[in-house]
C-alpha cells in the first residue's frame, strides 16, 4: 500500500495514505495540534479520543466526556420514536434490546 501511495504522490494525483488507528494516534501533525483528548469512565481506565479540533485562545475546550456506554440512552431514543413504557419493556424483555 506505501508503494502505491508514493506512485501517486509522485504522479501528482491528490491523495492520501489510509493510516490504522495506531499510526494515526502517533502522527506527528496530531501530536503538534494536541488533538487527542484524555477521557476517563468513572472509576474506569483513561483513554484517548480525538478532541475538539477549534480552538478558542480565550475559552478553551478542556471538558471531552466519555463516549456513551452500550445502551445508556436507548431507552431515551426509543421513546423519541413513540415507543411505549411497556413496549421498551417488552423489547427487552425479548433480549431485543
Amino acid at each position: 500500500m506505501a508503494d502505491l501511495y508514493k506512485a501517486l504522490i509522485a504522479a501528482s494525483v491528490p491523495s492520501s495514505p489510509i493510516n490504522s488507528v495506531a499510526q494515526v494516534m502517533e502522527d506527528p501533525q496530531v501530536l503538534h495540534r494536541k488533538i487527542l483528548a484524555d477521557v476517563t469512565f468513572d472509576g474506569g481506565p483513561t483513554f484517548k479520543l480525538v478532541g475538539n479540533p477549534i480552538r478558542y485562545t480565550e475559552r478553551p475546550i478542556t471538558d471531552y466526556p466519555p463516549p456513551p456506554e452500550l445502551g445508556q440512552h436507548t431507552d431515551d431514543i426509543l421513546g423519541l420514536a413513540d415507543f411505549s413504557t411497556d413496549e421498551i419493556a417488552s423489547l427487552r424483555s425479548q433480549h431485543i434490546i
